[in-house]
């Protein structure tokens, strides 16, 4: 887990797009120029980065347990981590340290 006071921001350049009647969407990075699909609490938590700033990741994985139907057993904590460590390795967030 991020250490107390980490928080996370989304990248500058980013934009996402989603279509109706669909959970992924797209995530456009302007200063790449790269496109990357992403599962939609993937893109859940790339929107409240972009509205809402940055936040630690504890927040994130309380507003995912609230709006998503988690399966059973599945420690939202932990896949909010392993989630936004994997958008790090795409620039798509960074840490920010408290």
């Amino acid at each position: 887990m991020s250490a107390p006071g980490i928080r996370w921001r989304a990248a500058p350049g980013l934009r996402l797009c989603r279509w109706p009647g669909e959970e992924s969407c797209a995530c456009f990075h302007a200063p790449s120029g790269d496109l990357h699909l992403l599962e939609a609490a993937a893109g859940r938590l790339l929107a409240w980065l972009l509205e809402d700033g940055p936040q630690p990741a504890a927040s994130l994985a309380r507003r995912l347990e609230a709006d998503f139907a988690a399966e059973p057993g599945l420690d939202v904590a932990a896949w909010t981590e392993a989630c936004l460590q994997r958008l790090a390795r795409l620039h798509l967030v960074h840490r920010l340290p408290g």
